[in-house]
């Protein structure tokens, strides 16, 4: 009787005589099977984590559709708007869409190309721990956002080495009469570069030209927005190509379409949700981080900070931003590429707007 021990280990055979001829006939079997063993393990080993991989992406996104489905009044056909922020291959990337839109269509989601259509604006960013699907549709005029997040770890992302983020402004305009909000959107048909400014009592858009913002039209608000200490506005595009918007003030939410000069249809009453804080993407990692102002007290200076979205609010902040004065408003830019922050500057008493942005390194 032969020992019941692997073929592939290195135990010696029972006492039980054989022929010598089949000894070596049966060695060689036994190498030659630990030899395909050894081959079949490292195979699956190189292609296995491959397959994990391409799993974990497609149940994220799988997983992000039904957490979109589930938003309460939501109504279609939608517009999907994808764009891969992230170290993700095409293949991958491409493969989490194809696993998307099949779940949403599972779920009797219609999507079309028609540019009067709801933007779905889908987006795969970084974190430094974490890959980020993000969702962010308008559903009765306000932005819903749903994330799915995964470890970094399940993915062979590119090693980018340690980067610092860094905050930095640049103004953009400032006046004496009140800002409520301001946000810069680029106008794909027109080819420009638009600010638009809410007011009390208008909503202006200006224009870039060289460096210079000209004013391209005001569209008046009537009544003016209520007098607050603590007077709030939002300006809103659901989608990256979209010329749509909404205006959100304490009152009333207003449609409007850069297209058409002097409407804005407006209807009053209803509650509103005011975000704090918007997503900021680095063009340098690909990494994707939380702004948010600190102190919300109107009468000292404020700071801007950088959170790492996968950590709690009591965890250091990746970056700090000193501003003179209390943030008003933080909107975010297209694609997370910029945010837009309205700050009274207590030293001067102007409204100032400034772009924000994630610079590489220290």
């Amino acid at each position: 009787m032969i020992s019941r021990e692997s073929p592939c280990s290195s135990g010696v055979l029972s006492s039980t005589r054989v022929p010598v001829t089949a000894k070596r006939n049966f060695i060689a079997t036994r190498d030659t099977s630990c030899f395909l063993a050894g081959l079949t393990l490292a195979f699956t080993l190189l292609i296995f984590p491959k397959v994990l991989q391409a799993d974990a992406a497609e149940d994220a996104a799988r997983l992000l559709a039904r957490k979109v489905t589930a938003i309460p009044n939501l109504r279609g056909p939608l517009r999907l708007v994808w764009e891969n922020g992230s170290g993700l291959t095409d293949t991958q990337a491409d493969s989490m869409r194809d696993a998307l839109t099949a779940e949403l269509a599972s779920r009797s989601v219609v999507l079309t190309e028609e540019a009067s259509a709801a933007a779905l604006h889908v987006s795969v960013r970084e974190t430094p721990a974490q890959v980020l699907l993000i969702a962010v549709v308008q559903v009765a005029e306000s932005d819903q956002v749903r994330i799915v997040e995964l470890s970094r770890a399940a993915f062979s992302l590119a090693n980018r080495g340690a980067s610092t983020p860094r905050l930095q402004k640049e103004l953009l305009w400032l006046e004496k009469e009140p800002i409520l909000d301001a946000v810069e959107h680029t106008d794909s048909r027109a080819k420009e570069t638009l600010l638009l400014v809410l007011k009390r009592d208008s909503l202006v858009i200006y224009r870039q030209e060289k460096t210079n913002w000209i004013e391209s039209n005001s569209v008046p608000l009537s009544p003016p927005a209520p007098i607050s200490r603590d007077a709030r506005g939002a300006i809103r595009f659901p989608g990256v190509q979209d010329n749509h918007f909404s205006v959100n003030l304490p009152d009333r939410t207003c449609d409007g379409n850069l297209e058409e000069k002097n409407a804005l249809k407006c209807v009053f009453g209803g509650e509103k949700s005011w975000q704090e804080g918007f997503f900021l993407a680095s063009g340098c990692d690909h990494s994707l981080a939380w702004l948010v102002s600190d102190t919300g007290d109107w009468s000292v200076p404020d700071r801007l900070i950088l959170r790492n979205p996968s950590l709690p609010k009591t965890a250091a902040p990746l970056a700090v931003l000193e501003i003179p004065g209390p943030a008003l408003s933080i909107s975010s830019g297209q694609a997370f590429r910029s945010d837009t922050a309205v700050i009274f500057n207590l030293s001067t008493g102007f409204y100032e707007v400034y772009r924000i942005t994630l610079a590489c390194g220290s």
